[in-house]
């Protein structure tokens, strides 16, 4: 589990550097450093969404996700989430990126993707704090857990970002 959190923590968050650093993310009104936020604020957002309308809507008894791993994930969270991850990537594609230059389909696209693989990175995190019997939490953002817990999905959304908008831009 240690091997695998810190290939996750490590290799996983270095994505975002390179996301600097690909030739096509000069474009754009913020130049790479746009796309990094891009992706920041997708991964926070969704993040809190899925919480904060898991907790207000979800059926923590009924809907569960993951049960053992993550108790507190529901579907109504991970909805609620990727739906509010969909619509703030179309309202900040424009003003970070260039990917609403081709129409709607590529910030759809980035949406859902930072959704669905956030989601995994959280639960991913879980799973291995959970196996090494450890709980990160921490008391700067009451019930938002520690440090760990703070940048666990972006272990995925960034690899996964990246990937994406080298693709897009061959």
């Amino acid at each position: 589990g240690l091997v695998w959190g810190g290939l996750f923590l490590i290799y996983g968050l270095s994505h975002c550097v390179l996301l600097l650093h690909l030739p096509e993310t000069r474009n754009g009104a913020a130049g790479p450093a746009g796309w990094f936020l891009y992706l920041l604020l997708l991964t926070g957002l969704n993040d809190i969404s899925q919480a904060v309308i898991g907790r207000r809507f979800g059926n923590q008894q009924r809907h569960r996700i993951t049960p053992t791993v993550s108790p507190n994930k529901t579907w109504e969270g991970f909805i609620g989430g990727a739906f509010t991850t969909v619509v703030a990537s179309f309202l900040l594609a424009p003003l970070l990126t260039t990917l609403n230059d081709s129409g709607w389909l590529m910030p759809l696209s980035a949406g859902l993707l930072v959704a669905m693989s956030g989601f995994l990175g959280d639960i991913n995190m879980s799973a291995l704090k959970r196996d090494a019997g450890v709980k990160d939490s921490g008391t700067l953002l009451p019930g938002m857990g520690g440090m760990i817990d703070r940048i666990d999905s972006l272990t995925w959304t960034a690899p996964a970002f990246y990937y994406f908008v080298a693709a897009i831009s061959q």
